[in-house]
């Protein structure tokens, strides 16, 4: 497990295009990994974004993405898909994308997003161990939860969650999203956490008592 870094790039794209055929699909088109090639790029970038990857035999196995404040916005989004794709195809990516609006994240709040595995490395533990990484740097971070939102029809990613200890918050139904990615809704979870204890404040340090009493200093001019 370790922080991504921009030689990890293909790899995040070729991982995230997979992963999310159905939503980069309908967005970017045949420029699906080209997409999110750029949406990853994005995040790295971000002083707030935390993107990891896990590891599986010196390959690349599956990444997530954390934010652990604001993040980066539509603007910033459209800004990286842009430099890629062209304003025509990226005006199209950020309508697609819209439908699928991230809930509202309180301040004290993560929020994950893009948790992803490559199809070789499945049911071997890497999603679990991304997911439980998450919450360890959002509680060391001294926030109370992350959130995250999840398709309604995306089973297993809703029993992982679950077993993690994630609840369903809110459930959206949609119409115009079903047609786009034939998905009959969608769910915010939230993962409740106790930050992590802070190292109490030492005090000044205490002065022990000598064993002799100190002779008198000399007044001044006085001989000894």
């Amino acid at each position: 497990m370790r922080l991504a870094g921009s030689d990890d790039l293909d790899a995040l794209a070729s991982i995230g295009a997979a992963a999310f055929a159905g939503k980069y699909g309908p967005a970017f088109g045949a420029d699906a990994a080209a997409g999110a090639r750029a949406l990853a790029a994005a995040g790295l970038s971000h002083p707030d974004c935390r993107v990891l990857v896990a590891e599986v035999g010196g390959r690349v196995a599956g990444s997530v993405q954390l934010l652990l404040g604001p993040g980066p916005g539509e603007g910033a989004l459209s800004r990286a898909v842009e430099e890629s794709l062209g304003p025509l195809r990226t005006l199209r990516a950020s309508l697609v994308l819209s439908l699928l609006r991230p809930p509202e994240v309180p301040a004290d709040r993560a929020y994950l997003d893009a948790l992803a595995v490559a199809p070789w490395a499945r049911r071997r533990g890497v999603a679990r161990a991304l997911l439980t990484e998450c919450g360890a740097l959002a509680r060391a971070a001294g926030l109370r939860g992350v959130l995250l939102l999840v398709t309604a029809d995306n089973t297993a990613a809703l029993a992982l969650y679950e077993r993690a200890g994630l609840h369903a918050v809110e459930r959206r139904r949609w119409l115009l999203a079903r047609m786009v990615f034939g998905s009959p809704g969608a769910v915010v979870m939230e993962w409740p956490m106790e930050p992590a204890p802070r190292a109490p404040a030492r005090g000044p340090a205490r002065t022990e008592p000598e064993d002799r009493p100190r002779a008198p200093a000399p007044h001044p001019g006085r001989r000894r």
